[in-house]
């Protein structure tokens, strides 16, 4: 359980950490000519086509907006992974490998084996087999 925690926070981390810092203005460098675009402004939501930016404004279609009334720039991916598919597999991973872990402790009490999952010093896991005395 403990290690499924792990790599579900893991996956979080990972998914914040491809975003970009909405409030850096920068990042509007990376866009280019054509990127379809979401303006939230104080007045209201637009879509259109990325055009140009300065340090002032930002023009998507034919709306030209100041910095101080955007609230928010998105571009729409194409394709991609969302967040729920992300969740998705990150639950699948997790859930094999606690049905491995299951799986593995069935087959050696049947077969007479005793698992010990231990802590290693370097902080993976380590699964020790014991022989039991039959």
């Amino acid at each position: 359980m403990r290690s499924f925690l792990t790599f579900a926070i893991l996956c979080a981390l990972v998914t914040a950490a491809e975003g970009q810092d909405r409030h850096d203005w920068q990042s509007l460098a990376q866009l280019r000519a054509g990127d379809r675009i979401r303006l939230s402004l104080k007045t209201g939501p637009v879509e259109g086509a990325f055009r140009s930016w300065t340090p002032q404004e930002v023009t998507a279609g034919m709306v030209t907006a100041r910095r101080e009334d955007v609230r928010k720039i998105e571009r729409y991916r194409e394709g991609g992974w969302g967040r729920g598919k992300q969740a998705a597999l990150g639950a699948a991973i997790g859930f094999g490998g606690g049905l491995e872990l299951l799986v593995m402790r069935h087959f050696a009490d049947r077969a007479g084996v005793e698992l010990r999952f231990e802590r290693a010093p370097d902080g993976g896991n380590v699964v020790r087999a014991f022989c039991r005395n039959v």
